[in-house]
């Protein structure tokens, strides 16, 4: 674990053999870079470089929402679905943009968000990197009195051009251009090809789509200098379990930044109180 500055943020760099990660507690507890090789693989927006907030100057959470925006920052995160439960549709600002404590066990850093005013949900992001592998666990827990169902959803944001490869049968996903009337419909092919569907994402087409893979895992490929990256992501699924959004994996692509979005999602439960559920990932690139 090294100190540095990124983009004008405070964070800690993470390395192992050609995998380097740098952790950004002070903005939602993101991974704000991840480089192979020297390559970055994550997106970040230089319109809001070195951005950071006091929570405690957000005493109406509704007007500070309408006078941020919807912001993107960049790099991986965990927000929290289902979308339709954020107010004024953008995410909870105490877990997406509040620092993180940061905490050191052994070699694993622990990200923990405060208790969201808007939810009374709390996220706790634990990322390892050993043997030129990442672990990230996500966990996400109802510090309310009061059973909530929510699900954990995290976002990586990939510089694009990138593709994916998800395995999966022709009709498990689909465009949500008929969930949300702001979306065109998608112009790729959704069917399955040897169990996979494939996913472009190179220009600047608006779309989104979503479904339920064979199993937990994908692959992201991506160009960088004429070479071709591959990201491999294991993560946790249950084929019996619900998902919010009826989506285990969500793939959006940016018409307005160079980036593409792979998200994926936990098992959508109802949680008493401290309850929590987690959703766990092994990021292997070459």
């Amino acid at each position: 674990m090294t100190p540095i500055n990124i983009y004008g943020w405070d964070g800690f760099q993470l390395k192992s053999d050609d995998l380097t990660a740098v952790i950004t507690p002070a903005i939602g507890g993101r991974i704000m870079s991840l480089k192979f090789k020297g390559q970055e693989l994550l997106f970040a927006d230089p319109k809001h470089f070195a951005e950071t907030f006091d929570p405690r100057l957000w005493r109406d959470l509704s007007q500070t929402k309408k006078s941020l925006g919807f912001r993107v920052w960049g790099g991986d995160k965990t927000w929290v679905a289902p979308q339709k439960d954020w107010l004024l549709g953008i995410p909870p600002l105490d877990l997406d943009a509040a620092p993180y404590a940061l905490t050191w066990q052994k070699d694993e850093a622990v990200m923990t968000s405060p208790i969201c005013r808007e939810t009374g949900l709390q996220i706790i992001r634990r990322i390892v990197l050993q043997q030129g592998q990442l672990r990230l666990t996500e966990e996400l827990y109802n510090r309310t009195d009061k059973p909530v169902k929510k699900g954990l959803w995290n976002v990586t944001q990939l510089r694009r051009p990138c593709s994916f490869r998800i395995p999966s049968t022709s009709q498990a996903f689909r465009s949500y251009h008929q969930e949300d009337k702001t979306l065109p419909v998608f112009q790729g092919d959704l069917s399955s090809w040897e169990g996979k569907i494939s996913v472009e994402c190179r220009t600047s087409d608006l779309f989104k789509v979503g479904g339920i893979p064979s199993c937990g895992e994908l692959d992201i490929e991506l160009d960088r200098d004429g070479q071709k990256i591959c990201w491999k992501k294991t993560f946790t699924f249950d084929a019996q379990s619900l998902y919010a959004h009826a989506s285990a994996v969500e793939i959006f692509n940016s018409p307005d930044l160079p980036y593409a979005e792979i998200e994926l999602h936990s098992s959508f439960k109802t949680l008493g109180c401290n309850e929590s559920i987690r959703l766990e990932q092994l990021w292997q690139i070459s």
